[in-house]
């Protein structure tokens, strides 16, 4: 049987107007590193900053993320 941790992050989103912030939950057999959440103004938001190359935030690299200025921190366990 696998053991699964449950996680509360924040997604911090620059944008003109100041930061904003999209708070998510994730189950899974460990933090994945690579998940930016799965909400639709997050993927609008990022495929509007990346000119359309990234449609969908779930698989998006920690680098790509960094480069458009998404910060994610884990809130709690």
């Amino acid at each position: 049987m696998q053991n699964y941790v449950g996680y509360i992050y924040k997604i911090t989103i620059p944008t003109s107007e100041g930061e904003r912030y999209y708070w998510g939950r994730k189950i899974s057999s460990k933090i994945i590193e690579w998940y930016w959440g799965g909400g639709v103004k997050l993927k609008h938001w990022v495929k509007n900053r990346t000119d359309g190359k990234i449609n969908s935030t779930t698989s998006m690299s920690s680098k790509i993320a960094a480069e458009i200025g998404l910060t994610r921190e884990i809130i709690g366990f």
